[in-house]
Formats: structure tokens, C-alpha cells, sequence
């Protein structure tokens, strides 16, 4: 028996040309505002005496199934002079936007409502799946580990930041001990030794400012003994004598008191 719908149907010549040329086909027509999945195979008897027609609805329920099997968006889209949307997984706004753009919907990036979806059109027919996928939810793992990235980036500046204070805390300190070494030295202070803390290169220098300042002072002390000794017998000369007069008048003056001078001739 024929249906009416059938006749209607773009595809419906197709389909008899195929049945007539390899006595089968498949197809997806649209029938009375509906989709169906149909196949036709030949009635023998034994000779071919027709064929029947058999097939499923291409609706919600398909289209829903196929989301949980691919995790995509499937809509179905029925062509020909009134197009029409035969079934959805998308939002109710975003059913009503694709249903605008019906039968006209491009592969692509696709605006329906307030989002936008990686869109994918596959012809069945007089049919055409629309498999999509949310931008949104396709970038949500990049977005993820975008901020993954970028609190890593955050931890390892915080501890190279921190790294690079205690470095610099650690070459200051010591640089400005050798300059205070240095200060005293020039003052004429030989008294304090410098630290040596460590033997890298701060370390051998605060050793080698330490070696100098004791020469220094070893050498202020052999000229400040020859300066008031006798070379030859190493008693104390005239310049120490006068030296040491001169402090006691000073020290005389300040305490308001005389003091005694002995000399002795042996």
C-alpha cells in the first residue's frame, strides 16, 4: 500500500530508483512532521513481487540516546518546503534558534540564544543531524588548566622571589661587615677580627682582610718600638722619654697636682 507522505517526500524518487537498481535502499525520510529511519528490502515469492518498507521514528529519543553515547548536542532537521525541527537535545531557547534557521544551518561556529556551539551537519536524506558541542564547555578544561598554569607560575615566582631576598640577605650581611672591617682598619682599629662564616669567596676574603690587619698592626707596633727604642741596646730612647713627660705634665695639669721628675745617673 502507498502513503501519501511518501510520494510528497524529496527523496522518495531516489529511493525508487535505488529499489529498482540494486532492489534495496536506506534512507531517512520526513513524514507528516516526523523523521524516520527507513530501509527496503524485496518481497520474494519466489520471484520479487515488491518490497517492504520498514523503519524506526528519528525523533528525541534517538537524539538523546546518541547525546549519551558522544556527549554532543544532536538536533534533527527536516528540509524540503517546510522545514522543520523533529527533535532535540539543545535548551528550549536554543531549539528555537536553530528551528530559525532551519533548513540553512552551516558547519561551524554557531550563535543560538546567548551561546555558542562547534556545529557539525551530517545529510541523511531529507534529513540533516546537527551534532554540536558548547564552545563554553569545549574550553572549560583549558580554562582549567590555564588557571592550573597560572598558579603554578604563581608558587614558583612566590618561592624564586623568596629564594632571591634570602640570597641577597645572605651576600649583604657579609658585605657589609667586610666594609665595617674595612672602616676600623682605616681608623686604625686592628682590634676586631671579621668573621669568616663560610669559604667561598666572601669567606677567603673576610680571611684575607683579617691576615692584613694583623700585619698592619704588627708593623705599626715594630715602628712605634723603634721609634722609642735604641737599636742597639733596645732601651727605651729620649723620644719615649719625652713622650712619656709630656703625658705626665698633661695628666699633672688636668688633675690640678705636681708631679716629680727622678733622674738617675748610673
Amino acid at each position: 500500500a502507498r502513503h501519501p507522505a511518501l510520494e510528497r517526500d524529496a527523496a522518495w524518487p531516489d529511493i525508487v530508483a535505488q529499489l529498482r537498481r540494486d532492489n534495496y535502499a536506506l534512507a531517512t525520510l520526513a513524514l507528516d512532521g516526523a523523521a524516520h529511519q527507513v530501509v527496503a528490502v524485496p518481497v520474494l515469492a519466489p520471484e520479487a513481487i515488491g518490497w517492504l518498507l520498514m523503519g524506526f521514528d528519528v525523533g528525541a529519543p534517538l537524539a538523546a540516546e546518541m547525546r549519551r553515547l558522544t556527549g554532543l548536542e544532536v538536533s534533527f532537521l527536516a528540509g524540503g518546503a517546510r522545514p522543520a525541527l523533529l527533535g532535540s537535545t539543545l535548551a528550549p531557547p536554543a531549539q528555537a534558534a536553530l528551528a530559525a534557521l532551519a533548513p540553512h544551518v552551516a558547519p561551524g561556529e554557531l550563535r543560538l540564544g546567548q551561546e555558542d556551539y562547534l556545529t557539525r551537519t551530517l545529510p541523511l536524506g531529507s534529513v540533516t543531524a546537527v551534532l554540536q558541542q558548547s564552545l563554553t564547555a569545549a574550553l572549560a578544561p583549558y580554562h582549567r588548566l590555564a588557571w592550573q598554569l597560572a598558579g603554578c607560575f604563581a608558587v614558583v615566582l612566590a618561592l624564586a622571589l623568596s629564594a632571591g631576598v634570602s640570597l641577597a640577605r645572605s651576600l649583604s650581611r657579609p658585605v657589609r661587615d667586610l666594609a665595617a672591617a674595612a672602616a676600623r682598619i682605616g681608623e686604625g682599629r686592628y682590634d676586631v677580627e671579621v668573621a669568616v662564616r663560610s669559604q667561598d669567596e666572601i669567606g677567603q676574603l673576610a680571611a684575607t682582610l683579617n691576615s692584613m690587619q694583623f700585619e698592619i698592626a704588627e708593623r705599626e707596633h715594630r715602628l712605634v718600638h723603634q721609634a722609642h727604642h735604641d737599636d742597639l741596646t733596645g732601651l727605651p730612647n729620649r723620644v719615649l722619654a719625652q713622650d712619656r713627660l709630656q703625658g705626665a705634665i698633661h695628666r699633672a695639669r688636668r688633675a690640678c697636682r705636681p708631679f716629680t721628675v727622678v733622674l738617675l745617673d748610673m
